[in-house]
């Protein structure tokens, strides 16, 4: 299988893991690359559908993982903003809770689907809850 090929496959996992009706799909597929179909893609242009698939919530699952990748610095940095915040009684600081609070910041169901752009909004945007509530970050 070539890359395009691959990506092509990539493209329709997103689909049916995003749930997207053929719709919506194609209506994606038409605004991301002016194309209906995956077929009718350059290798390029499936790059570009991926990474803004990706950008929709679309994580990769790589077969054979026993454990669950490990959280990116950025993320651990957002969990401890939110243990700090939870602390000062501002939040429960559950993981559904946070993942409600970066749905509503950056548009993104989980904290293991942020890019780095997005992490850094949502540290951005405890940070801030954390000067507003006066709770310190030393």
């Amino acid at each position: 299988m070539n890359l395009r090929s691959a990506n092509i496959a990539k493209i329709h996992m997103a689909k049916a893991q995003l749930g997207w009706d053929d719709d919506r799909y194609r209506s994606f597929l038409l605004g991301v690359t002016g194309k209906f179909s995956c077929s009718e893609l350059t290798l390029e242009e499936t790059a570009i559908a991926l990474e803004h698939l990706q950008k929709q919530g679309f994580q990769v699952k790589v077969k054979g993982r026993s454990t669950p990748p490990k959280n990116t610095p950025q993320q651990r940095k957002i969990w401890r903003l939110w243990y700090l915040l939870r602390e000062h009684s501002y939040t429960s600081g559950s993981a559904k809770a946070l993942n409600a609070f970066i749905k509503k910041t950056v548009g993104v169901e989980r904290i293991e689907w942020l890019t780095p752009p997005q992490a850094n909004a949502v540290i951005e945007g405890l940070k801030a809850i954390c000067q507003r509530e006066g709770v310190r970050l030393d």
